[in-house]
């Protein structure tokens, strides 16, 4: 099992719409990832309960490929977690894959950290 983390910055008080930030690749510090193998999602947590609501959603090779996700669906102390294995997320090699974010409300900019784990 693999997994690579994406950061997203947020927006502070202004909601953003749907997939407004590109999230960072932090072990890269691009704004997406290739791989040269097929790869199967299978688990996606934030680093921390987020106070504030955030949507994600997948881009391969520029085109939405997921439903959104909001930060309670994937909130590391929950056990109410979105099953991903379960939706058979499949990126084929080659493919570039970018998580896309928007923070829906807030008071100020909270950044969040997205691990998402996957299967070669």
């Amino acid at each position: 099992m693999g997994w690579i983390n994406f950061q997203s910055n947020g927006s502070g008080t202004t909601p953003q719409n749907d997939d407004t930030e590109i999230c960072t690749v932090l072990e890269t510090n691009e704004s997406g990832i290739s791989f040269p193998y097929d790869i199967r999602i299978v688990d996606i947590v934030l680093d921390k309960t987020a106070s504030q609501t955030h949507q994600y959603s997948f881009w391969v090779n520029g085109k939405k490929v997921s439903s959104n996700f909001y930060s309670a669906q994937i909130n590391p102390a929950t056990q109410g977690r979105l099953n991903f294995a379960n939706q058979n997320i499949v990126i084929k090699a080659g493919s570039r894959i970018q998580l896309r974010a928007a923070q829906k409300d807030g008071t100020s900019a909270e950044a969040t950290k997205v691990l998402v784990q996957f299967l070669p």
